[in-house]
């Protein structure tokens, strides 16, 4: 057996630190590879908690992801939907009640289907329309 070198033993240290090194960050990326494969559904807690600040924007943002990702709709959380859906449908009426009124008139029914829908939270389309100056 050959003696081993002090220039060996910091080879085989440096080595062992580089090999651990390398396992760590391949685990690293590993791990922020399989996050973006990850679905993250929005709960109602965080619903109520953006209805309440008048996010209505990041709402909607939520609803489509939910529905992208076939989150299972509850009954409170389909209600969060009614909202998402009343916030888009008065917005785009919004728009287009001066440009064009046959689409403006299809929104406004849209409105009256989700405002049906929202149950419980019906008492935040007054604040939808007064954020959006509807009549």
């Amino acid at each position: 057996m050959t003696k081993m070198t002090a220039k060996d033993l910091i080879t085989n240290i440096i080595l062992v630190i580089l090999s651990i090194t390398l396992i760590i960050f391949g685990g690293m990326l590993i791990d922020e590879i399989a996050d973006y494969s990850r679905s993250y559904n929005v709960s109602v807690d965080t619903y109520i908690y953006r209805i309440k600040e008048g996010d209505y924007g990041r709402v909607v943002e939520a609803t489509y992801q939910n529905r992208t990702n076939g989150v299972k709709e509850t009954e409170d959380l389909a209600e969060c939907y009614a909202v998402s859906d009343y916030f888009e449908s008065a917005f785009l009426y919004r728009v287009y009640q001066t440009r064009d009124l046959e689409k403006a008139k299809q929104y406004e029914e849209e409105m009256a289907d989700a405002l049906s829908r929202m149950g419980e939270l019906t008492y935040v389309a007054d604040d939808i329309r007064e954020r959006l100056e509807l009549p």
